[in-house]
């Protein structure tokens, strides 16, 4: 007699949200600065051309004294007054307001193309200005966060746990994968309150206890202190309403804390998530006794699964290994016979 048994899974895909590109303030600032450099060795290289008589409107070394209009009023270079003696000073005045005025009217085009390079960079620091105000971070970009590095890697929205049950009626899960690391030589623990998931300008906060209802996921993360200088992959999870499947989902950490008159104003990190939308169940296959089952198109990557043996009774227990990156801890689980469950 041939027993089959039946290995279930998830089967979702990966999702890759997209985020603007953001900057720290120091490097807005060190973006400004850059910007009055590198002028400054354009316009010196440009005056030095100039200085040997390169016209750059016909692309050659050209005597352009010749193509200048000069009115008569531009040979008036002295000015005479009986009664004061600044007529030196007016003559000097007079004559290097001309210059610059044909000078400028020499090289307009460089001055046009000049202008428009400066406004362009300033435009581009600008908006990279705008864009660290709301600090706004990618999925799969690392960011700071205290004492913690932190990465969001990808997001899962269902309404089941990994064994493929349904949680709780009424309600859908916003579960993330989230890359942890204590920077620090000390115990720390994350404030979750800092982690709000705002939907319509209304804050959610992690739900701890859900976590362990997503093992295949990552390590469920209850609030404990992290190990010096140690980094983990946690699952955190927000239980929402299940009228918010379709919401848009964008999670705010707080950076830091404004004091001002009268108010305190947060600055918030800010992530985007395009979760991977699970509320079935697909049986990919159907295993005989020591078939080994793997699981590496899956969250649970090098995972595998032999079943040796079996017998029939009211309640099927068995023990395995569960293993977490290279820990592993025995652990052991009943079926009913009246479950009506598959393994």
């Amino acid at each position: 007699m041939n027993v089959t048994g039946e290995a279930i899974y998830y089967a979702s895909s990966n999702s890759y949200p997209t985020i603007s590109f953001t900057k720290d303030g120091c490097a807005i600032v060190r973006g400004v600065t850059s910007i009055f450099f590198y002028t400054n060795i354009i316009c010196i290289l440009l005056q030095l051309m100039l200085a040997f008589g390169f016209d750059f409107t016909a692309g050659e070394f050209l005597d352009i004294k010749d193509e200048i209009n000069l009115d008569e009023e531009d040979n008036e270079e002295v000015e005479i007054n009986v009664n004061k003696e600044d007529y030196k000073f007016k003559r000097w005045l007079n004559r290097y307001i001309r210059e610059i005025k044909y000078y400028v009217i020499e090289n307009k085009n460089i001055f046009m193309a000049l202008s428009a390079i400066a406004g362009v960079i300033i435009l581009i620091f600008f908006i990279s200005f705008l864009i660290s105000l709301n600090r706004i971070v990618r999925v799969d970009q690392k960011f700071n966060y205290s004492n913690f590095s932190f990465q969001f890697n990808n997001s899962y929205l269902t309404t089941l746990d990994y064994g493929g049950n349904n949680i709780l009626d009424g309600k859908i899960y916003l579960a993330t994968k989230v890359t942890i690391s204590n920077l620090t030589n000390g115990l720390e623990a994350i404030n979750t309150d800092d982690f709000c998931l705002d939907i319509n300008d209304n804050c959610i906060y992690p739900t701890l206890d859900r976590s362990g209802k997503f093992l295949d996921l990552a390590k469920p993360y209850y609030g404990e202190k992290i190990g010096a200088n140690q980094t983990y992959e946690y699952v955190l999870v927000y239980e929402l309403d299940s009228n918010l499947a379709n919401a848009k989902y964008k999670i705010k950490v707080l950076d830091k804390l404004t004091y001002k008159k009268d108010e305190v104003i947060p600055k918030y990190k800010v992530i985007t998530l395009t979760p991977t939308y699970t509320t079935t169940v697909s049986r990919v296959g159907n295993y005989y006794i020591d078939d080994e089952v793997k699981f590496d198109k899956t969250e649970l990557l090098n995972t595998s699964l032999k079943i040796k043996s079996y017998e029939m009774m009211n309640t099927y227990r068995y023990t395995y290994d569960y293993c977490y990156k290279d820990k592993c801890t025995e652990s052991q689980n009943g079926i009913p016979a009246s479950s009506g469950k598959v393994l």
